[in-house]
């Protein structure tokens, strides 16, 4: 840096026209490695080529997935696309929501001020389309998990998240948040059989889950904090094609009620049956 002082200072002596285009090359390259010294780091380029560490400049903005093993996650962290999901921890690619409808996105309805997901109406959801079984499965086993806050009982029983099979909607593996008498529990459905939680925590933030061992042992368990209910038998329930959409928020399910609401601050989809939460 102090080479490029000197000859700097030097160009600045010989005010001539061939030493203009050097002066502006000087100041490009004092420009581009100064970050490299103020900040200990360097610059990365759209490529995702570094030089020394430090700023990043990536085409289509940064991400910081969710930590652990899993096959699909969001948490709002992809920088400048927030419905972007994560496939899997180390992903740098993503995968875009296909549409959004009703809710919406916010450092409000997040947990520590990350960006969160609002569901306080019928139809609030982002959908994300894969082809047949690519990432959420009906056929083997898996578990999904979502960390969540409730406002309040609710007036009815908004879904959370809802799989389904596009030609055949009422063949769904999905998390209702359901009211009982003024008790809220989390429901986790596969097809005609549902699992129910013990009663969630409203007013602050807590992990529910859900799994299915379909091809396996064939049972069906939800999960609240890391309390797991009671089994529950699916050996006669079946798809007849198989997921290919993943709709996260409220698609088709109950209004949570004025002023009632649910926000979602991450979710994810796990191989496995009752597997470990990653957070």
């Amino acid at each position: 840096m102090v080479l490029i002082g000197m000859r700097w200072q030097e160009l600045l002596n010989k005010p001539n026209k061939e030493n203009f285009m050097k002066r502006f090359l000087l100041l490009f390259l004092i420009l581009l490695f100064t970050p490299s010294l103020l900040w200990g780091g360097g610059v990365t380029l759209g490529g995702g080529d570094t030089l020394g560490g430090g700023v990043s400049i990536l085409a289509g903005g940064t991400t910081n997935c969710i930590s652990g093993t899993y096959v699909l996650g969001w948490n709002g962290d992809w920088t400048l696309d927030t419905d972007k999901a994560c496939i899997g921890s180390t992903d740098t690619t993503g995968k875009d929501s296909a549409l959004v409808i009703g809710g919406t996105f916010s450092t409000d309805y997040g947990e520590s001020g990350s960006i969160g997901f609002i569901v306080d109406g019928t139809n609030h959801f982002s959908r994300y389309d894969q082809t047949l079984r690519q990432y959420a499965k009906d056929n083997v086993a898996q578990t999904i998990w979502m960390r969540i806050y409730i406002s309040a009982a609710l007036d009815a029983d908004p879904y959370v998240i809802r799989l389904v099979d596009s030609a055949a909607t009422t063949e769904t593996i999905r998390i209702d948040i359901a009211t009982v008498t003024g008790s809220v529990y989390a429901v986790g459905t596969y097809r005609a059989i549902s699992a129910t939680s013990g009663i969630l925590a409203t007013g602050s933030w807590i992990t529910v889950g859900s799994s299915w061992d379909k091809g396996g042992t064939e049972k069906l368990a939800v999960c609240y904090g890391v309390t797991w209910s009671a089994e529950f038998d699916i050996s006669a329930q079946s798809f007849t094609t198989g997921v290919n959409q993943i709709f996260v928020g409220n698609a088709g399910g109950g209004a949570p009620g004025a002023g009632k609401y649910v926000y979602i601050d991450k979710w994810v989809i796990q191989d496995g049956y009752k597997t470990a939460c990653p957070w």
